[in-house]
């Protein structure tokens, strides 16, 4: 009877399996994305996206696919991505019915919603409205003598390390700049790191790399870490001391309004935000950074265009914003390397809205996910005539379709907050760099083994050293 008992059982499990299987194979050969190209395999799952995802080789991965496939492919069985600068144009357009999908919402620390990971429209606007002075381009100037400090410790660290030791560690100190930047614009306190050369790595390495399965494991340790910072910057406000004359995005504006409007912000939503901000403001602009310079060496010709527009600029020993206003070259030369290397090369999914839409000629149902692929989009040759040869000239006289096909802050109303305030670090960083000692420096390593494509989706041991160095071959 046992023995009989369990062959009924093995029976019914196969045929469980067969028929889960038999369904899924029907619904990927006949399912509502059935007709859309795309290989063969993302009819019935996306574990080759997944493996990519991983390995850090996603965007390149799906650029491939977009060379054989053509501007919309299917690459899971509820996912499209999208390279057509029109289409993510209209996706990721100021009220775009397009919502964030459950990726985003899966990034969260905790229960609490921030402003980047939120789905919800009415609380992004709430949240993006408090942000909105303080990071317009406008209110720039209150923020750069606080940059301005942090870029002459930069320079003034790197030139120490050359001296001591023959070599730069960019990345290092790219990294470390930032994290100070960032931590005094979101906490109001800086991190520490540019002063001693290594930072309080006790806190930092509480900073998780993507993808974002990972933060909420980490959630803990880093919402503690931004509470102390806040709890600071409360008694140094209330003292009247310090943190009362340091301006920061956030903290100024929603301490104000929970104040003000008891219940309004929860410590959970301050917490959320504040660490979303030192996240986002950190990797990314130093990984730009650290691009603009590696290409500075690799074409030396662009370079000595950069020195020579300064030197005519006749700038000021700590050019305002105004006076880095005159320097167009370099802000061609900046829009071309976040062309090419911009920190949000992967896809920025969206979920079609009700009703369902009309995309490259496919219609498209409600509920499914369409991710419009920055890397590719960036390389459209139509937009960008060759597009894989860097060149700033090109921005000179650039067309409407250019600008529109620039994601590499991402786009709508959805744009990255802190755009105005990256774009003002990185050329005040790289002006200083050019006027400093450490200009005639040399190429040592290269990024990743001298190839030219640096993965820039963060990655398990994906970490990598750029060193320079004079007269000194340098690895890492």
């Amino acid at each position: 009877m046992d023995a009989i008992n369990v062959n009924v059982a093995g029976i019914g499990a196969g045929l469980f399996a067969a028929t889960y299987t038999a369904y899924h194979v029907y619904v990927g050969l006949t399912g509502p994305l059935a007709s859309l190209p795309g290989p063969t395999w993302s009819k019935f799952t996306g574990l080759p996206v997944v493996y990519h995802i991983h390995r850090g080789t996603r965007m390149y991965f799906l650029h491939d696919l977009h060379k054989r496939y053509g501007p919309i492919v299917r690459v899971t069985p509820n996912e499209v991505s999208i390279s057509d600068p029109k289409a993510a144009k209209e996706i990721h357009k100021f009220r775009s019915e397009y919502l964030k999908t459950q990726f985003y919402e899966d990034a969260s620390f905790d229960e609490a919603q921030n402003v980047f990971t939120t789905a919800d429209p009415v609380y992004h606007a709430e949240w993006r409205k408090l942000f909105a002075k303080s990071v317009s381009q406008s209110n720039l100037i209150t923020f750069q003598p606080l940059i301005q400090k942090y870029v002459d410790i930069l320079i003034r660290q790197r030139e120490r390390e050359r001296r001591e030791q023959g070599y730069v560690d960019l990345v290092k100190w790219f990294k470390s700049f930032t994290s100070d930047v960032t931590g005094e614009l979101s906490v109001g306190s800086s991190l520490g790191m540019l002063e001693t050369g290594e930072g309080d790595w006790s806190k930092t390495r509480h900073l998780p790399c993507f993808p974002f399965s990972t933060l909420r494991g980490v959630s803990t340790r880093l919402n503690s870490v931004a509470k102390a910072y806040i709890d600071d910057y409360r008694a140094r406000v209330a003292a009247g001391g310090a943190g009362s004359t340091t301006t920061t995005i956030l903290l100024d504006r929603a301490l104000e309004t929970q104040a003000r409007e008891k219940g309004s912000i929860s410590e959970h939503e301050i917490l959320s935000n504040a660490v979303i901000l030192m996240l986002a403001g950190t990797d990314t602009t130093a990984n730009t950074l650290a691009y603009m310079l590696w290409l500075l060496f690799k074409f030396p010709d662009i370079k000595a265009q950069l020195d020579e527009e300064i030197d005519e600029a006749r700038l000021p020993g700590k050019p305002g914003i105004e006076d880095l206003a005159k320097l167009k070259y370099l802000d061609y030369f900046m829009l071309e390397v976040m062309r090419l290397y911009g920190a949000a090369p992967g896809p920025l999914q969206r979920k079609v809205p009700k009703g369902g839409r009309d995309i490259c000629g496919y219609f498209v149902p409600a509920g499914m996910t369409v991710s419009p692929l920055g890397f590719s989009i960036s390389r459209d040759p139509v937009v960008y005539p060759e597009p894989d040869t860097f060149n700033p000239d090109r921005w000179a006289d650039a067309t409407t379709a250019m600008k529109e096909a620039d994601f590499s802050f991402g786009g709508g109303t959805r744009i990255c907050l802190g755009m105005h305030i990256a774009n003002l670090e990185m050329k005040m960083v790289v002006v200083a760099f050019l006027r400093s000692s450490l200009s005639d420096a040399q190429l040592a390593y290269g990024i990743n083994g001298a190839s030219d494509n640096w993965p820039t989706e963060n990655f398990p041991g994906g970490r990598v050293a750029f060193l320079l160095s004079h007269n000194n071959l340098m690895w890492c």
